[in-house]
């Protein structure tokens, strides 16, 4: 067991592993400034987000707000190109809309309940089957929005639906 002393070193280092993450530091540079492994830099973070007391708990939604400004920088830009039907900027957004729901821990599956003309219920959730039908869909769902200026087209030259 851990004395005291070990202990409160190790709480140190997960303060300041969270100050250096916040400051924009990738675990690499934490891990060399801490002289500790990447490995234990991700751990300290983790931990630190996971059982932090009230005055960490301030640090870590600052860095949570701070990432999610810069996931938001990086959105505009590519929201535009999307916007225009660029299939790379498609996955670009998705992919950072990905990151923004792990970040907030929006993450979990919906399930909806239907019921069927007989009256039973059915638990159904849709999949998407590949990146080629999420980015269909997103276009789909900013078409019926009217944030899409012209209609994408598909590689094949073909309008999407």
């Amino acid at each position: 067991m851990a004395d005291k002393g070990a202990r409160a070193r190790a709480a140190e280092r997960r303060l300041n592993a969270l100050r250096l993450r916040k400051a924009g530091a990738s675990y690499s540079q934490i891990a060399e400034a801490l002289g500790c492994s990447k490995t234990q830099a991700y751990r300290d973070i983790q931990r630190a987000l996971k059982n932090i007391g009230k005055r960490e708990q301030e640090g870590a939604a600052e860095l949570r707000l701070l990432e999610s400004q810069r996931l938001d920088e990086l959105l505009m830009p590519m929201m535009r190109q999307a916007k225009n039907g660029s299939q790379g900027a498609v996955d670009r957004v998705l992919r950072i809309m990905e990151r923004r729901a792990r970040l907030w821990g929006i993450d979990a599956p919906e399930r909806a309940e239907l019921r069927m003309p007989d009256g039973v219920d059915v638990r159904t959730k849709v999949e998407i089957e590949n990146d080629d039908d999420r980015a269909a869909e997103v276009l789909r769902i900013l078409a019926a929005a009217g944030a899409l200026e012209a209609p994408p087209e598909a590689p094949d030259g073909t309008e999407v639906e």
